[in-house]
């Protein structure tokens, strides 16, 4: 059973991320800015932003395995929880819980995954205790002690912003540390 539901997600999901692709694939619409009282940090530019991976594709498929899978169909609601592992991709998510709300067409609105986060890809490695997306942003929030090593760079912070759309990267209250990697 706990096999059937899972495909039966996996299936959904992939529908949903190929809906939501097509429609990304026009032109981009410009993210708000983030406003903050705090102290932040801003990385952009040509470099791609880490776990840009994780934005939706055409024909690319999600895939979800977990030991627990609860789906209320009234609501547009999933929760996965223990052993989470989410992957798209060459991108991974690690968790122990995942909710997944998702609009009437099938397209995915919200995710949030929570305790004991890992995000993979390629070069960058973080993690955190809340990682949270939000389809209207195309952004990943990253709370909860987050750290982001990518490509011989340590970021740490108290909320990370990972803007898909814009390829940026937003820290509060940023402490970044520099290593030399090795060839």
């Amino acid at each position: 059973m706990r096999k059937l539901g899972i495909i039966a997600l996996v299936f959904f999901l992939a529908i949903a991320f190929s809906i939501q692709a097509g429609k990304n694939k026009g032109g981009k619409k410009a993210g708000k800015k983030a406003t903050t009282s705090e102290k932040s940090s801003s990385v952009g530019g040509k470099a791609e932003v880490a776990f840009s991976g994780f934005s939706f594709e055409n024909g690319e498929v999600v895939e979800i395995s977990a030991d627990k899978m609860s789906l209320l169909m009234n609501e547009r609601k999933a929760t996965f929880s223990k052993q989470v592992l989410v992957k798209k991709g060459g991108s991974t998510i690690y968790c122990d819980k995942l909710e997944v709300k998702y609009l009437e067409e099938g397209e995915i609105d919200w995710l949030k995954a929570t305790g004991a986060v890992k995000v993979m890809e390629k070069d960058s490695f973080a993690t955190g205790e809340e990682l949270e997306y939000f389809k209207d942003k195309n952004q990943f929030v990253l709370k909860g002690n987050p750290k982001l090593m990518n490509k011989g760079q340590l970021v740490l912070g108290s909320e990370m912003i990972f803007d898909l759309g814009n390829n940026r990267l937003m820290v509060k209250e940023p402490e970044i540390q520099f290593q030399k990697e090795d060839k």
